[in-house]
């Protein structure tokens, strides 16, 4: 899945400010729920998100997984 422009641009501004703030988290959330249909890869999560903490791109697919949960 290529990632669209608005989904990408968000994952920058999360990537680029991600320091704990309160708004990351939401900034995150509101990335999850833009992609529930589609879930990003990893591969094409961290062709946007240069840094690589490790924990990026889990925590990102457990919101994923747990906003489908309550979806249904």
């Amino acid at each position: 899945m290529e990632i669209g422009n608005e989904i990408k641009e968000k994952l920058q501004n999360w990537s680029s400010t991600n320091n704990g703030h309160p708004i990351d988290n939401e900034r995150l959330y509101e990335i999850v729920k833009l992609t529930m249909e589609i879930k990003i890869s990893e591969k094409d999560f961290y062709k946007v998100v240069k840094r690589k903490p490790i924990t990026s791109y889990r925590r990102y697919e457990d919101l994923h997984c747990f906003a489908k949960y309550l979806n249904k």
